[in-house]
């Protein structure tokens, strides 16, 4: 006997049908908003990593074009082409202050290991010349993480100023190498009138840079280093 599934109510045909249930959707949309949460974090974490090594490549190059800066002026500091007698030309002593005078034989500073000072016959005329470019001075300002270059008076040839040139510096170290092989730091040379080792016999120079990161990494919170270590030949030996 034919059998009518269908009935009717109010006018409207209600067949069987199939579906999800309000408890199925729950459980749908809760394992969605799940894996959208941690492919989101998956997302920002990539996100963070990404700027973190692009801002340790930004340091690391940074680091290297300060170096080389560096490279370029103390590869001159005993440029004296027209042999000036003397010990005028080559790496200088002075205290570091404002109106000192690089061609002194006062000491540097007490632990004052981040300060370089020299001379160099730039323009090739046999005389001290600071107008000229002879005279240069770099000094790691630990305060403010900052690696200065000094402004000269051209009417004495001291230091009229210390300009903050290279940011998030925050460690410069210089040593001396002497023919002999003897090492000794900016801080601790000996005292050239009354030592053997005079500026003279000064072979070499090393310089330890490190520079930190403008900003924290995203990711860890942590401030990037850089630290570059180079050791560069002196040009020439002073004429005396």
């Amino acid at each position: 006997m034919y059998t009518n599934k269908k009935r009717r109510s109010f006018g409207l045909i209600i067949g069987s049908q199939a579906g999800l249930t309000v408890v199925e959707m729950v459980v749908a949309i809760a394992v969605a908003s799940v894996l959208g949460m941690a492919m989101m974090k998956m997302f920002t974490a990539n996100k963070y990593l990404y700027a973190g090594e692009k801002s340790a490549g930004r340091t690391f190059t940074n680091a290297m074009l300060v170096m080389e800066e560096l490279t370029k002026s103390v590869r001159m500091a005993n440029y004296n082409p027209m042999e000036t007698p003397g010990g005028v030309f080559g790496v200088q002593q002075c205290d570091g202050t404002v109106g000192s005078l690089f061609f002194s034989t006062k000491p540097i500073a007490a632990g004052n290991n981040g300060a370089l000072f020299f001379t160099r016959d730039f323009n090739e005329n046999g005389i001290l010349d600071p107008t000229s470019g002879d005279t240069v001075g770099f000094n790691w300002k630990s305060t403010t993480n900052t690696l200065q270059v000094a402004s000269i008076n051209p009417a004495t040839g001291g230091i009229s100023a210390w300009q903050d040139k290279y940011p998030n510096v925050t460690n410069f170290v210089v040593d001396y190498q002497y023919f002999d092989g003897t090492w000794a730091s900016a801080a601790g040379m000996p005292d050239p009138t009354v030592s053997d080792h005079t500026f003279g016999q000064i072979a070499a120079v090393s310089i330890s840079l490190t520079m930190r990161s403008e900003k924290p990494h995203q990711l860890t919170g942590q401030y990037i280093y850089e630290t570059i270590n180079s050791t560069l030949m002196l040009r020439s030996k002073y004429y005396y």
